[in-house]
């Protein structure tokens, strides 16, 4: 994934629902206070095998095979986690993994 961020943010989140179910893979990123990037043009690039974590990062998930979406969300550099009108989110349009 390619990610430009415009802004510095105080948390960055990425989850994985099943676009089916809705059941929550837990997170492929989960990060604090990275910095924008450093041109108009630049990116972040976010791979990622198939694997999500819990929020502490201690126990890892293989998602199955399955259709997903992912949630990016940012918290705005003061913002408040509790207010929903300081995150920014975005999703991805629904996608597969279909494993041998």
């Amino acid at each position: 994934m390619l990610l430009h961020i415009d802004q510095q943010f105080q948390q960055l989140q990425m989850q994985v629902p099943d676009s089916v179910t809705g059941k929550n893979w837990h997170y492929i990123d989960n990060e604090k206070y990275s910095p924008r990037n450093s041109t108009s043009t630049g990116f972040f690039d976010f791979a990622w095998d198939g694997t999500t974590y819990t929020p502490t990062g201690k126990k890892a998930f293989a998602v199955p095979n399955g259709s997903y979406i992912i949630n990016i969300r940012t918290l705005k550099a003061l913002g408040n986690p509790d207010n929903a009108a300081d995150w920014q989110t975005w999703s991805t349009p629904v996608f597969n993994i279909a494993r041998p």
